[in-house]
Formats: C-alpha cells, structure tokens, sequence
C-alpha cells in the first residue's frame, strides 16, 4: 500500500485530457463569437455586398444665405429619407440656389469582392513554384531532395533574419 504523500502525488493536478481554465475560457468566447456571427450573418453578408459593389449616397449641397443674399455657410448632407430618393431617381426634385442634390459613389473593394468570390465558389488553386532559373527542374527529384533544398532554403533565411537582427 501507498503512503498519502504517494496517493496525493498521483492524483495531483488536472486529469489528462481535461480542458485547462485558460481553454475552456477560450472557448467559450469562441462559442458567443460564434453564435454573434450566426446571428448577424445577413447583415455581415450584406455589409461586405456592400463593399464589394461600391455604395451609392445620395447627397445634398445645402447653402444658407444672408439677408442681402450672400453666402453664409455652405455644406454636405447624405440624404436619408426615402421618399426624397425615390423623388430624385424619379427626376421629381429639382436643384436651387439653397439645395443641390447630386449622387456620389464610394468605390468597389477588390479585397471584398475576391472574399466573397472565394466564399460562394471556393478559392481557386494557386500555383506554387519550388525552384528557380538557378534550381533548375525538381521534377527529377526524390521528396528527400526536395525536403533538402527546402531545409537549406529555409537554415539560409533564418541565418539571414538572425544576422539583420544582430
């Protein structure tokens, strides 16, 4: 039979295979992560639309005068209200010497518009060329002397990274 100091030893810290606090922590987090993201897929979905095809802004050009018809402050507003865009993609509004409307585009987001490409029709193969003009063709290789020359390649780089460090 053990001693208790022997049975505590044993038995001592968490059980192999157990999630540590910092784990289950992070998972957690994930998990309401998650759930947030599901839960806002079509607004997310529809934001990065967005970006990808470029927003449109109907703006206004407001200018306030003066008694004696000078100019006192002129700005900038993004019309909201919808009935005014339906008015003004109709032609119905006209343009004043108080208010301007004009339409504004926000350009496409090629990063967007890759994002969402890869997504819905998966991202395309990408070619990946393991040598050089001085390496010559790998075909003829064996895997091992493909790991070497990559291992070189590599030993070469971090020699490089170490020596710009010191």
């Amino acid at each position: 039979m053990s001693s208790p100091e022997e049975q505590k030893q044993y038995s001592a810290g968490r059980p192999k295979g157990a999630a540590s606090k910092r784990t289950i922590e992070r998972m957690t987090a994930k998990r309401r992560l998650v759930e947030r993201v599901v839960a806002n897929t079509d607004r997310l979905f529809n934001a990065q639309l967005d970006k990808a095809i470029g927003e449109k802004y109907l703006m206004v050009k407001i200018t306030e005068r003066g008694a004696r018809g000078a100019i006192k402050r002129e700005y900038h507003e993004i019309v909201t209200d919808p009935e005014d865009i339906i008015r003004f993609l109709d032609g119905e509004m006209e343009n004043t010497d108080t208010e301007y409307y004009y339409m504004t585009t926000k350009p496409a987001d090629n990063m967007a518009i890759s994002n969402l490409l890869d997504r819905a029709y998966g991202k395309p193969t990408e070619k990946v060329e393991l040598g050089g003009k001085e390496e010559g063709d790998l075909s003829d290789l064996s895997d091992e002397e493909i790991q070497e020359r990559l291992n070189v390649r590599i030993d070469a780089y971090l020699a490089a990274r170490q020596r710009s460090r010191d």
